[in-house]
């Protein structure tokens, strides 16, 4: 018989309000980290992507790439990508807090499954959670749909009200990281630089090209 089957007896009487994920807090440090580490590697592109806008394969500004509104396209194609990137990091790190405590909760009794994982991110978030990150964490081999899970919904509300509490603490953090690399990237030599390359272009009038501060409003800052 299934462990989980076992304990569909054994369940009610376990005290599940005494599960506790304030332990969950200690992984938080290495959940900021990863996000550092991806917008870091999110801006790396992006500076990369801007310093060959409207550029050839010299890394010279070329009149044909400037016109008809073509630069203009390669920087907000590398905005979005920017953006894109931006958002990826921010639900992986959101979905890493809640499978942590999830594993934290299963390693203290309750019977975790991929199919609850993604019903707690659902009530967490608002919206759910890949299957497949879900089964990758805490999938068991050999495990079929009809070995169900003894766990309630009734059974986790304490846990997932705990768990929003550690979410709104981290997102704190991530939207505290978020505008720390946005401001650095704003006042980084590397972008000043490309600014004073497109003035110089614009004061010589050689091309039609979105001046600098156009660049600033597209770039949303």
């Amino acid at each position: 018989m299934w462990p989980g089957q076992i304990r569909k007896k054994a369940l009610k009487h376990i005290n599940v309000r005494t599960y506790r994920v304030s332990e969950v807090s200690s992984s938080r440090a290495s959940i900021v980290k990863r996000y550092d580490e991806a917008l870091k590697a999110a801006y790396d592109r992006y500076l990369q992507d801007m310093k060959l806008a409207g550029r050839n394969s010299l890394g010279q500004m070329e009149q044909l790439a400037m016109i008809d509104g073509s630069l203009e396209e390669e920087m907000k194609r590398a905005s979005s990508r920017l953006g894109a990137a931006v958002g990826a990091a921010s639900k992986r790190a959101t979905r890493e807090a809640i499978f942590t405590a999830l594993e934290l909760a299963r390693g203290n009794g309750l019977d975790i499954t991929p199919t609850v994982a993604l019903h707690v991110a659902e009530r967490v978030m608002g919206r759910g959670v890949s299957m497949r990150a879900a089964t990758a964490r805490f999938g068991t081999p050999g495990r079929t749909a009809a070995d169900k899970s003894a766990t309630s919904a009734v059974d986790l509300v304490e846990l997932e009200q705990q768990i929003r509490n550690e979410l709104k603490t981290l997102n704190r953090l991530l939207n505290e990281s978020r505008e720390e690399h946005r401001l650095e990237w704003t006042r980084s030599p590397e972008r000043n630089a490309i600014i004073e390359q497109w003035r110089a272009a614009v004061r010589k009038g050689s091309v039609a090209m979105v001046s600098p501060e156009e660049w600033q409003r597209l770039e949303g800052m």
